[in-house]
């Protein structure tokens, strides 16, 4: 679509959300593997277990928050990155410290945050789209996640590489590497608090108390 990532226009205030919220998404999914198995020890089936939650705390609130409108759906979409922002702060701790219950809380937190938002912001993006560029509108959004994924999952291998991640995975390495990627992960969730924000003023706005 027309200026498709302008953070003036709703479509590119979406489109900011969806590639910022996927690559977080993606560097933590890239590397929590490594916390679980290389510093608590978990066998494999754990990381199922991690993902599982964030997909059904994602389930559970996209089907609360789905018929929502007006102030309910303000409340909805300014939430959700929120939330993924607060579960990305709640990661810090796990790091160095043994608290998988922690880790799994805030997974679902994370999930819980995705689910909220989503549904109404993939409807938004789509409902302000221009005229003539609807199909392209709703068929680029998978897309863009795909993208912010793909470029989560490089800048994540960047900033663990640059804490020492190579050759040698041992705990004292894992655990430097996992907390620099976690400490990173917030900046890009700040952002996204910003723009949802600002998304949510220009496609859900207040209506106005009507004079007596």
């Amino acid at each position: 679509p027309t200026k498709p990532l302008s953070i003036t226009r709703a479509v590119g205030l979406g489109y900011w959300m969806l590639i910022l919220v996927g690559g977080v998404q993606a560097a933590i999914t890239v590397f929590m593997p490594l916390q679980l198995q290389v510093i608590y020890g978990l066998r494999p089936i754990w990381v199922g277990v991690a993902n599982l939650v964030v997909s059904t705390g994602w389930t559970i609130s996209t089907f609360l928050v789905s018929g929502w409108s007006g102030s309910r759906e303000r409340f909805a979409l300014n939430s959700g990155p929120v939330l993924i922002f607060i579960s990305a702060l709640m990661l810090l701790p796990t790091v160095g410290m043994h608290a998988l219950w922690l880790i799994l809380l805030a997974m679902f937190v994370f999930g819980w945050g995705i689910g909220s938002h989503n549904v109404h912001l993939g409807a938004r993006v789509m409902g302000n789209a221009l005229k003539g560029e609807e199909s392209i509108t709703a068929a680029s959004q998978s897309m863009m996640r795909s993208l912010g994924g793909a470029i989560g999952t490089a800048a994540g291998g960047m900033v663990a590489n640059m804490a020492g991640l190579g050759a040698h995975i041992d705990v004292a390495t894992v655990n430097q590497a996992i907390l620099a990627v976690y400490v990173v992960s917030t900046v890009p969730l700040m952002f996204g608090v910003v723009f949802i924000v600002r998304m949510t003023r220009l496609v859900v706005p207040r209506t106005p108390v009507p004079a007596e």
